[in-house]
């Protein structure tokens, strides 16, 4: 038996799928995937990338992908997302999506719930930028006199 090594036996973990109740969540991007779009009455053909999230809850981890049209179409929906992981300054006119340094990065994700054969799956329903925090007017602010 020459491929005896290759031939092992593994037990299965048990994975629910962890339905997200609607609502903002902190996300890590798990991975993305590069590919085309053929266009539709909305959206012209063009780049298309998809990206994997996921969202840690109390049940497990959620999953969640996104599609994101690289267009001048979509450009406000792009720009929500890479405000969110924060690398889209507020005020900032142009900018250029680096979407190979996204993996690993976090941000703040508003989650629904579509209905698809039957069954209930998560889906994103917009990127939340991250909040402002407010300034201190001054460093004697915060002390007790």
């Amino acid at each position: 038996m020459a491929n005896s090594k290759y031939n092992q036996t593994f037990e299965v973990p048990e994975q629910e799928y962890v339905l997200l109740n609607p609502g903002e969540y902190t996300f890590t991007v798990d991975d993305i995937e590069f590919g085309d779009y053929n266009g539709s009455s909305k959206i012209p053909a063009c780049g298309m990338v998809i990206a994997h999230l996921h969202v840690d809850t109390d049940a497990g981890r959620a999953f969640l992908d996104n599609r994101f049209y690289i267009c001048q179409e979509c450009a406000g929906l792009n720009a929500a997302f890479f405000k969110s992981i924060g690398d889209l300054k507020d005020g900032q006119k142009t900018f250029t999506m680096d979407w190979d340094h996204v993996k690993g990065k976090t941000g703040l994700v508003k989650t629904s719930q579509r209905e698809y054969n039957g069954n209930m799956y998560n889906q994103v329903d917009r990127f939340v930028a991250p909040k402002k925090q407010a300034q201190k007017k001054n460093k004697f602010e915060d002390l007790e006199w």
